[in-house]
Protein backbone atom coordinates (compact mmCIF):
# COMPACT_ATOMS: atom_id res chain seq x y z
CA UNK A 1 0.00 0.00 0.00
CA UNK A 2 1.26 3.78 -1.08
CA UNK A 3 2.12 6.10 1.57
CA UNK A 4 -0.18 8.57 0.84
CA UNK A 5 -3.11 5.94 0.70
CA UNK A 6 -2.31 5.14 4.41
CA UNK A 7 -2.28 8.50 5.35
CA UNK A 8 -5.66 9.64 3.76
CA UNK A 9 -6.78 6.54 5.71
CA UNK A 10 -5.63 7.53 8.53
CA UNK A 11 -6.71 11.16 8.05
CA UNK A 12 -9.92 9.68 7.21
CA UNK A 13 -10.46 7.41 10.82
CA UNK A 14 -8.83 10.42 13.14
CA UNK A 15 -8.67 13.79 11.00
CA UNK A 16 -8.07 15.85 14.46
CA UNK A 17 -4.82 16.22 16.64
CA UNK A 18 -5.04 17.27 20.51
CA UNK A 19 -2.05 19.05 22.26
CA UNK A 20 -1.36 16.10 23.98
CA UNK A 21 -0.55 14.29 20.29
CA UNK A 22 -3.64 12.36 20.20
CA UNK A 23 -5.56 11.77 17.10
CA UNK A 24 -9.27 11.70 16.93
CA UNK A 25 -12.54 12.29 15.34
CA UNK A 26 -14.88 13.49 18.14
CA UNK A 27 -13.83 16.23 21.13
CA UNK A 28 -14.89 13.34 23.86
CA UNK A 29 -12.32 10.77 22.43
CA UNK A 30 -9.71 13.68 24.44
CA UNK A 31 -11.63 13.65 28.03
CA UNK A 32 -11.61 9.63 27.64
CA UNK A 33 -8.28 7.52 29.67
CA UNK A 34 -7.40 4.36 28.17
CA UNK A 35 -5.26 1.25 28.71
CA UNK A 36 -4.27 0.67 24.88
CA UNK A 37 -3.00 2.67 22.46
CA UNK A 38 -1.56 2.55 18.66
CA UNK A 39 1.23 5.24 18.01
CA UNK A 40 1.61 5.51 14.43
CA UNK A 41 5.66 6.85 13.48
CA UNK A 42 6.97 7.48 9.84
CA UNK A 43 10.25 5.55 9.69
CA UNK A 44 12.76 6.97 6.93
CA UNK A 45 15.56 4.63 5.70
CA UNK A 46 19.45 5.07 4.33
CA UNK A 47 18.02 4.74 0.57
CA UNK A 48 15.48 7.48 1.61
CA UNK A 49 12.28 5.41 1.33
CA UNK A 50 9.34 5.79 4.21
CA UNK A 51 7.34 3.29 5.88
CA UNK A 52 4.45 3.66 8.44
CA UNK A 53 4.17 1.43 11.07
CA UNK A 54 2.17 1.42 14.05
CA UNK A 55 2.72 -0.08 17.27
CA UNK A 56 0.49 -1.19 20.28
CA UNK A 57 1.19 0.24 23.81
CA UNK A 58 -0.97 -1.38 26.62
CA UNK A 59 -0.95 -0.62 30.29
CA UNK A 60 -2.51 -4.18 31.82
CA UNK A 61 -4.14 -3.02 35.05
CA UNK A 62 -5.07 0.81 34.75
CA UNK A 63 -6.48 3.45 31.84
CA UNK A 64 -4.28 6.62 31.70
CA UNK A 65 -4.89 10.00 30.54
CA UNK A 66 -4.48 11.29 26.98
CA UNK A 67 -1.88 13.77 29.26
CA UNK A 68 0.01 11.05 30.59
CA UNK A 69 0.12 9.07 27.57
CA UNK A 70 1.82 12.08 26.43
CA UNK A 71 4.23 12.18 29.24
CA UNK A 72 5.12 8.50 28.84
CA UNK A 73 5.92 8.95 25.31
CA UNK A 74 8.36 12.20 25.95
CA UNK A 75 9.77 9.96 28.64
CA UNK A 76 9.85 6.82 27.25
CA UNK A 77 9.50 6.60 23.46
CA UNK A 78 12.92 7.48 22.33
CA UNK A 79 14.63 4.94 23.94
CA UNK A 80 12.05 1.92 22.97
CA UNK A 81 12.63 3.22 19.29
CA UNK A 82 16.23 2.91 20.05
CA UNK A 83 16.67 -0.58 21.89
CA UNK A 84 13.30 -2.29 20.24
CA UNK A 85 11.63 -0.92 17.19
CA UNK A 86 14.44 0.50 15.16
CA UNK A 87 16.51 -2.77 15.37
CA UNK A 88 13.69 -4.99 14.39
CA UNK A 89 12.97 -3.08 11.63
CA UNK A 90 16.57 -3.33 10.38
CA UNK A 91 16.37 -7.21 11.11
CA UNK A 92 13.24 -7.36 9.15
CA UNK A 93 13.91 -5.34 6.25
CA UNK A 94 17.80 -5.62 5.78
CA UNK A 95 18.06 -1.28 6.00
CA UNK A 96 19.06 0.80 8.35
CA UNK A 97 16.42 2.98 10.03
CA UNK A 98 15.66 6.37 12.00
CA UNK A 99 12.62 8.21 12.82
CA UNK A 100 11.46 10.85 10.69
CA UNK A 101 8.55 11.85 12.73
CA UNK A 102 6.03 10.63 14.92
CA UNK A 103 2.50 11.13 13.70
CA UNK A 104 0.71 10.82 16.61
CA UNK A 105 -1.37 7.92 18.81
CA UNK A 106 -4.88 6.95 18.52
CA UNK A 107 -6.61 5.30 22.26
CA UNK A 108 -8.04 1.74 22.44
CA UNK A 109 -6.18 -0.27 20.24
CA UNK A 110 -8.36 -3.01 18.26
CA UNK A 111 -5.08 -5.27 18.59
CA UNK A 112 -3.23 -6.61 21.09
CA UNK A 113 0.61 -6.44 20.76
CA UNK A 114 2.11 -9.81 19.13
CA UNK A 115 5.14 -10.24 22.25
CA UNK A 116 6.26 -13.92 22.57
CA UNK A 117 6.33 -14.55 26.36
CA UNK A 118 9.98 -15.76 26.39
CA UNK A 119 9.75 -16.86 30.44
CA UNK A 120 6.79 -19.35 29.89
CA UNK A 121 7.72 -23.63 29.28
CA UNK A 122 7.47 -25.08 26.42
CA UNK A 123 3.86 -26.92 26.23
CA UNK A 124 4.58 -30.47 26.03
CA UNK A 125 1.96 -32.91 24.31
CA UNK A 126 1.08 -35.69 26.89
CA UNK A 127 1.49 -39.21 25.08
CA UNK A 128 0.09 -41.99 27.33
CA UNK A 129 1.64 -45.25 26.64
CA UNK A 130 -0.45 -48.34 25.53
CA UNK A 131 -0.19 -51.53 27.43
CA UNK A 132 1.94 -54.30 26.10
CA UNK A 133 0.26 -56.96 26.90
Amino acid sequence: MKLKTKLQQLQRRAPHFSEHGQMYKSKKQTARTYSKVTLYCLFRSQENTLTIKEHVFVKKYKTISPAEWSAFFARDLSKIHREMILPGLAIRTGKSWGVDRIIGWIGDAKHKPINPDTDSPRAKANHKRKSRG
